[in-house]
């Protein structure tokens, strides 16, 4: 939640400061009139709890600009402002006592049925109400809420009511909650099919993981929504809706059996969409229910998305409502950048028998490859499909100018045999780039293989840049208890001041931890140990230095 800016919370104890001298001022009300008018700008949810004094303990001119003022802080409030707003009202000056929260305070159910507003802010008033310490005023204002906004009648039923009463339909007390929730499901309605979607978000947020299980209304809610007389509705809001709500908008007519023509427009349209998640959605729903040469006239636009998991899908689909039309895909798909794409190509051509040897189809990619993106991905494949002896053929590209040819060679190499290439990949971590050093500690890890304490201790105090350091002391984890500690207090003498602040938060996990491991150090360790520390201790908290201190002197005894 964003806390007041400096000027809101300047103009804020102005305003809280006039009230509170009203009798000294004579009743005189332009000072906070103009303050009011001021955090217009700055209208935001946080400001609701500071205006409760106004709304409910003062008069005329000032309680209606306070009320106006609320009405447009909670305007365009999200989720997450209106849960953060129910606590901070409940607990707005209670302790310690403020004078200024009095009206607040003692609101009764009587004020809240004898409220006077103007109705175009009825709703969001009540709502604030709705976050009053007390039972019996929170149900009063549901209460109140449902008269207000009836969907029956033709006063007001734009729905801004449904996230005040989803709250206190999660609400602990329950003759609160068990209004709200037989209030909620008269509002079940296509009429306010908009505003269920804006607020679905916070049905899900007050599901099944809160105190009443809110399950059987939002399957109401999405039966609703997934009607067919909502689906111009949906599709209307998948272009014009913030982001969440056309994520939702995508996945309701994803899931919903839509016309033919409604299906082809929300592929259309949702494939252009700039939230990958609802591109994704568009693949799901052309999958489902688009016929095959509307599937196959997609296929184009969403296999060239640069969003892998997209990608992937839309190779799925392919080979499951194609057949041999989706050969093609298929055999471009071994040399897509994204391992899951190629994982469903190389499955599915092995599969169908299309290719006998897909190892031996990335060993001719790799000879053939011109580009250094096309290394990239054959010397990847190979690594993915290939064996131990492929190794030679990738150690070349370990010095290619492109770090993405070095990256995927490095990680094919751990995949094929990183024990027998562990020196070749430690020497990996001088590389300029992140990326490589990064690979190289990824690959040494996954396939447990334990280096070699002098070579790492080479990389910290060679020309290796700070990430290739960095990886280094990750990869110490892998060394025996003492061999470790060696490394780490050897880090603390780098040059790099990120690299001695990593060595020192590991060290003090060491530390942490003297029972992980129950080896005893030999007598060369314990003198290398002790060496160490002595030259390095002035880079340790004297705290750390002396129990690491303690530790040896033990072991020597």
């Amino acid at each position: 939640m964003r806390p007041l800016s400096p000027r809101a919370a300047a103009l804020v104890a102005t305003l809280h400061a006039r009230a509170a001298l009203r009798e000294r001022w004579l009743g005189r009300t332009d000072d906070r009139l103009a303050a009011l008018a001021a955090l217009r700008d700055e209208a935001t949810p946080a400001l609701v709890p500071e205006l409760l004094p106004l709304v409910f303990g003062e008069r005329g001119a000032v309680r209606d600009a306070a009320v106006a003022l609320v009405a447009r802080a909670l305007a365009a409030a999200t989720p997450d402002a209106l849960l953060w707003l129910d606590p901070a009202c409940r607990g707005a000056g209670w302790w310690p006592p403020d004078a200024q929260t009095g009206g607040w305070r003692g609101l009764t159910p009587t004020d809240v049925v004898q409220l006077d507003v103007p109705r175009a802010d009825a709703v969001p008033v009540l709502g604030v109400v709705g976050f009053h310490p007390f039972g019996h005023v929170r149900e009063a204002a549901v209460a109140q809420l449902d008269r207000v906004a009836d969907p029956a009648s033709a006063v007001a039923a734009d729905g801004r009511e449904l996230p005040f009463l989803l709250i206190r339909r999660n609400d602990w007390v329950d003759a609160v909650a068990a209004r709200a929730a037989a209030t909620l499901e008269r509002r079940v309605t296509p009429g306010l099919a908009t505003a269920w979607l804006a607020w679905l978000p916070l049905l899900r947020r007050l599901g099944a993981h809160t105190r009443r299980d809110a399950g059987a209304l939002a399957d109401r809610v999405l039966a609703m929504l997934r009607a067919p007389a909502q689906h111009p509705t949906l599709l209307a809001r998948l272009t014009a809706g913030d982001r969440d709500t056309r994520r939702t908008c995508a996945r309701l007519l994803a899931e919903a059996d839509p016309t033919p023509a409604t299906a082809a427009a929300f592929v259309s349209a949702a494939l252009r969409d700039p939230d990958p998640v609802v591109r994704r959605e568009a693949v799901t729903g052309a999958r489902r229910h688009l016929a095959v040469d509307a599937l196959t006239a997609m296929l184009p636009t969403a296999l060239a998305d640069p969003y892998p998991p997209m990608r992937r899908d839309a190779l799925v689909a392919a080979a499951e409502r194609l057949g041999e039309r989706a050969t093609p895909w298929l055999m471009a798909g071994l040399l897509d950048s994204g391992r899951s794409v190629r994982e469903v190509a190389q499955a599915e051509v092995a599969r169908r028998g299309v290719l006998t040897d897909v190892a031996g189809h990335y060993r001719g990619a790799l000879a053939a490859a011109t580009t250094p993106a096309h290394l990239a991905v054959a010397a990847a494949g190979v690594g993915e499909t290939g064996r131990a002896a492929d190794a030679p053929a990738l150690l070349p590209l370990l010095a290619h100018e492109r770090p993405a040819v070095r990256r995927a060679a490095a990680r094919a190499l751990g995949r094929l045999d990183a024990a027998g290439n562990g020196a070749t990949l430690l020497r990996l971590l001088h590389d300029p780039s992140r990326a490589v050093t990064r690979a190289v500690r990824d690959a040494l890890r996954m396939h447990a293989v334990r280096p070699d304490a002098d070579a790492l201790a080479h990389v910290l105090h060679g020309d290796a840049p700070t990430h290739g350091q960095l990886d280094a002391l990750g990869l110490a984890d892998a060394l025996s208890k003492w061999d470790r500690l060696a490394v780490l207090l050897d880090a603390l003498g780098s040059g790099e001041a990120r690299v001695r602040d990593d060595a020192r938060g590991r060290i003090a996990a060491w530390l942490a931890r003297p029972n992980a491991s129950f080896a005893q150090p030999a007598a060369a360790q314990l003198t290398a140990l002790r060496g160490l520390l002595g030259r390095r201790a002035s880079a340790l908290p004297p705290t750390v230095a002396s129990e690491l201190g303690a530790v040896l002197d033990y072991w020597v005894r």
